[in-house]
């Protein structure tokens, strides 16, 4: 029960984090803070492969974000087309991918 706890506050430090982050990028025509919490959990998280669940769940999954992501390309597709939310959305895999290979080559 105490993992729950634990868990629990370390949720609110990555969601208070993902807050802070898009504070200070603010507003932008692609989903720039969306974008950089991402890269940033999936850095972390390849850096701390097999981590503990306070850390993977709790933490860098209220850091990241998906669904506000998916939210945010439906939201581009209507604005700006297909090709721009879709190629946000690459950017976005890319971009993720590539961070938690370098963390994994750093860790």
């Amino acid at each position: 029960m105490i993992v729950v706890v634990f868990i629990a506050i370390a949720g609110a430090v990555g969601a208070t984090v993902r807050s802070s982050i898009a504070d200070v990028v603010g507003s932008h025509e692609w989903p720039v803070a969306t974008m950089t919490a991402n890269t940033i959990a999936s850095f972390a998280i390849g850096l701390a492969p097999g981590g503990s669940t306070v850390l993977t769940v709790g933490l860098l999954g209220a850091l990241s974000t998906w669904s506000t992501l998916a939210l945010e390309i439906l939201e581009l597709h209507r604005r700006r087309g297909l090709g721009f939310a879709m190629a946000v959305a690459a950017a976005s895999i890319v971009l993720g991918v590539g961070a938690t290979w370098v963390g994994l080559q750093l860790g």
